[in-house]
């Protein structure tokens, strides 16, 4: 499958009215300005925390790393007309129909270095622990050490 370039992909969110892109990693997606550390209050000693690289999202919790090498990046998610600083994701799809109970909104509330982790976790939906303890430490912060 080939990958759309970041360019591409926003031009045609524009024509649709609600549009995921699967990103199998993130290397020359043009994400580079939200790669780093994030933790609640930027304190990456401590756990939940998070990082974003070349090859995606790596989240710590609950004793727990989980890679998130294929996101989708909801391009759409903002309204067709939003030109701002956020982005967002969906870091663990369940499949091509069901994009998982977590969005997370990078660069929240127009705000750089900011990630905030949402769920909607539905009735009977079995819930994933390590999700939880994600979605209950938000928002995140860059932590201070990779500050840009």
């Amino acid at each position: 499958m080939k990958k759309l370039s970041f360019g591409l992909a926003t031009a045609l969110a524009c024509a649709a009215p609600a549009w995921a892109v699967p990103l199998n990693g993130l290397k020359g997606q043009g994400l580079n300005a939200i790669y780093g550390s994030y933790a609640p209050r930027g304190d990456c000693t401590a756990e939940p925390r998070l990082s974003i690289d070349d090859s995606g999202f790596t989240f710590r919790a609950n004793g727990r790393v989980v890679k998130s090498v294929r996101v989708e990046q909801a391009l759409s998610y903002l309204g067709p007309d939003y030109r701002g600083i956020s982005l967002v994701f969906f870091p663990f799809p369940v499949s091509d129909d069901d994009f998982g109970p977590v969005v997370m909104k990078v660069n929240d509330g127009e705000r750089r270095g900011v990630i905030r982790l949402e769920a909607d976790f539905a009735p009977g939906r079995r819930v994933d622990p390590f999700q939880v303890a994600l979605t209950r430490s938000s928002p995140y912060s860059r932590c201070a050490a990779a500050k840009r």
